[in-house]
């Protein structure tokens, strides 16, 4: 996971889970957004992925590159963005405006409890580099009731 920050609609600084600096290397890969058409502060947390390939061969090769010394990704290296973590709003509505703001989002239907295991299937397709999807409860409003329980990652 990368979260960027923008500032005054300009990419200011990128950050790994760890709190690494990466501001740099993202600014290289294709699919960030330099500047967001905004003059907001908006920070952005999202999936560092390669395309083509399976979840943990890409997991490799972006790691690698953020730990590399090399400042040239991989062509297929991509950013996904799920979540505004600054905005206060719903999850659905944050996967809207990423997408306006030019940010590559993936995203499925929300389905109903019970559907699960049917909507597994297509959730873990071969051409998608993933080893687990998150479920995430959409309104904002409970989501701040249950603080450590609105989302839920299942792995592969």
């Amino acid at each position: 996971a990368v979260a960027i920050e923008y500032r005054d609609g300009k990419i200011h600084k990128a950050i790994t889970r760890k709190g690494k600096d990466i501001t740099r290397k993202m600014t290289n890969v294709h699919s960030v957004p330099l500047s967001v058409p905004t003059k907001d502060t908006i920070q952005i947390r999202g999936e560092l992925y390669t395309k083509y390939v399976p979840g943990n061969v890409s997991q490799r090769i972006a790691a690698g590159y953020l730990r590399s010394k090399s400042f040239i990704p991989n062509v297929n290296l991509t950013f996904s963005g799920f979540q505004i973590i600054n905005g206060e709003i719903n999850q659905w509505d944050s996967l809207y405006l990423l997408k306006k703001l030019g940010f590559k989002v993936f995203n499925r239907s929300i389905v109903p409890a019970w559907s699960l295991k049917e909507s597994y299937k297509e959730w873990f397709r071969n051409d998608l580099p993933t080893d687990g999807i998150v479920l995430k409860i959409n309104d904002y409003k409970l989501q701040q009731t249950r603080p450590n329980y609105w989302q839920m990652a299942i792995k592969h």
